[in-house]
């Protein structure tokens, strides 16, 4: 029997279910079901479909009672919020971006809501974007340098049009080196060079590589040099490995700007990384092939450079200056691995070693 008849649906004998609702009925069931037609069978009310609309009215009733601050400090409810951006109708999109609206900038800089700002971005029409962006622009640096505003603006940049990216944009300008040398700063600076043009972020890029060598050696800086000689137009990629060139040998046995060397030797066109493979034989004796070969971080980039044999004769001039020094190879447990990838000597000696 049926106890809580808040929602009933009727089959009627020769018709379709059809929905029926009685709000306000306190009665027993023998008292409402009384002079019921023939024929009319009660059947169980879907639950899982009445729960899930009584939540929704519920969620709607916390909506308007509470602040969207109170998502700062509730993980819970940030996951009850995200699933509403994700799978609700455009209309409750909108509705509830409204009422996130005026609580995005500090929900961007917590930890639980962070996640709805930039699932909010992921949603968002073009207008409601455009009112997030406001609350958003006069504040960049504070995001940036949050371990959680800097998600939320990284996402920005990769979900909307290159081209309203200005409010980072604007906000870099003069900070280029700062932000590249910041913890979190460099990932915004190098999602900006991932997804805008030469022409938006030409200024941020030239107070970058005024500094680029020593950038390349900086602990958060290396990574902003290696997506320009990854992403780039090729002018730039030239222009920051001018930069870098003089000091290559020693860049190679950096720990950080080893990785450097590693993507230039990747990502430059034969004419650069012929100059980079000159600068390596050309360095002084504290930074010889051979001493860059035993390096912990050096040997890698030599184990790079063995795989543009068949695109530089020049770069069989290194296999013989190394073969002229296995005893110092031999010597150094990371220039195993340039040995084997130069075939200056067997593998199998080297194992049993």
């Amino acid at each position: 029997m049926l106890t809580s008849p808040e929602a009933v649906l009727v089959s009627l004998p020769n018709g379709p279910m059809e929905a029926m609702h009685f709000m306000d009925i306190n009665t027993s069931d023998n008292a409402w079901t009384k002079g019921w037609p023939t024929g009319m069978e009660l059947v169980q009310p879907p639950v899982k479909a009445y729960k899930h609309a009584e939540a929704s009215r519920t969620f709607e009733v916390q909506m308007d009672a509470d602040s969207p601050l109170i998502l700062a400090e509730s993980p819970e409810r940030c996951s009850k919020v995200l699933e509403k951006l994700e799978n609700g109708s455009s209309s409750e999109q909108h509705t509830l971006l409204q009422w996130l609206l005026k609580a995005s900038r500090k929900l961007a800089l917590s930890k639980p809501g962070c996640r709805i700002v930039q699932k909010a971005f992921d949603v968002a029409g073009t207008s409601d974007r455009d009112l997030i962006i406001m609350e958003l622009k006069d504040h960049i640096v504070e995001l940036y340098e949050s371990p959680w505003g800097n998600h939320v603006l990284s996402r920005a940049i990769e979900v909307i049009p290159s081209a309203k990216n200005n409010f980072v944009i604007s906000a870099l300008l003069g900070r280029g080196v700062i932000a590249s040398k910041h913890r979190f700063g460099c990932r915004i600076v190098c999602r900006l060079i991932e997804h805008c043009t030469e022409e938006q972020i030409g200024g941020i890029l030239d107070e970058v590589l005024v500094e680029a060598n020593l950038l390349a050696h900086h602990a958060y800086g290396n990574f902003v040099v290696q997506s320009l000689l990854e992403h780039a137009l090729p002018a730039r990629r030239c222009a920051v490995l001018s930069q870098i060139l003089p000091d290559f040998a020693t860049l190679a046995m950096h720990r950080t700007g080893s990785l450097v060397a590693q993507r230039a030797l990747a990502y430059c066109q034969p004419e650069g990384q012929n100059l980079a493979i000159r600068a390596l034989l050309q360095a002084d004796e504290t930074s010889s092939l051979v001493e860059v070969a035993c390096n912990h971080y050096g040997s890698y980039v030599m184990e790079q450079l063995a795989g543009l044999r068949s695109q530089h004769g020049s770069v069989q001039e290194i296999a013989q200056i190394l073969a002229s020094n296995l005893p110092q190879l031999l010597a150094s447990e990371h220039a195993e691995k340039v040995m084997v990838a130069f075939g200056v000597v067997p593998v199998a000696p080297l194992t049993k070693a």
